[in-house]
């Protein structure tokens, strides 16, 4: 896992074990109303005596980022995940009870970034680039501004609250963000990048199983504490 250059000094198994706890988030938080969950958020950060950043667009480099700069401060990072699945600010306005994220701010008492969004349908869901130069923009624009949310939540010990993220569309070998419905006209096409596994290492407690993407070169490799899951799945059968 990498953003702008930053590798998490973690081991893969630690990697692999986030991204399934991810996984079973998202697959709880599926089956429930995203508004009901949301519901006691405001009031929370209103009762709350830190003051509240509250971003226009904040995608997984930037949240990754933002909490790797809170994190060498020696403070500590919790994330939150909720699900907007509709990709629009809309949503986290009606939740929030504002006509505009302006409004959501000045009601939380908190300070406003907006210019990932900005960025992001201004210039990167124009036309369709190589993915090369989309990650080069994307590290040229959105980085300085992951980099003052991360500032400013470092400083004030701040909550941080963002209404949405933002997708990677793919358009034959050319690449384009987008959010909230086919932003991009014709040129947004949904895909998922499609990996193979292998086991590379396996022995009585571990296992370590390397992935290719068949659409690119990325090699990842995830690392299981087999004895661990198994302990897990007795305990949740409580024999």
């Amino acid at each position: 896992m990498a953003a702008y250059g930053y590798v998490e000094p973690y081991r893969w198994h630690r990697v692999a074990n986030l991204a399934h706890s991810l996984i079973e988030t998202l697959r709880e938080t599926a089956s429930v109303d995203p508004l009901l969950e949301l519901s006691g958020v405001p009031a929370q950060l209103r009762g709350a005596s830190r003051s509240v950043v509250v971003v226009d667009c904040l995608g997984l480099a930037e949240l990754y980022w933002i909490f790797k700069r809170v994190r060498e401060g020696g403070l500590r990072v919790a994330v939150n995940i909720y699900v907007n699945e509709a990709g629009k600010t809309a949503f986290f306005k009606k939740v929030f009870g504002g006509e505009t994220m302006l409004d959501v701010t000045e009601q939380l008492g908190g300070h406003l970034f907006k210019r990932v969004d900005e960025i992001l349908h201004t210039r990167l869901e124009a036309a369709p680039r190589a993915l090369g130069d989309l990650i080069c923009e994307m590290e040229a624009r959105f980085k300085p501004e992951a980099e003052s949310i991360a500032h400013v939540a470092a400083e004030r010990r701040v909550a941080v609250a963002a209404d949405h993220g933002y997708d990677i569309a793919r358009d034959g070998e050319l690449f384009l963000l987008s959010h909230g419905g086919k932003k991009g006209g014709e040129h947004f096409v949904e895909t998922r990048a499609r990996f193979t596994g292998k086991v590379v290492y396996e022995s009585k407690r571990t296992e370590v199983i390397e992935w290719r993407c068949a659409d690119c070169s990325v090699i990842l490799k995830s690392k299981h504490d087999k004895l661990g899951e198994k302990y897990n799945q007795i305990r949740k059968k409580g024999v």
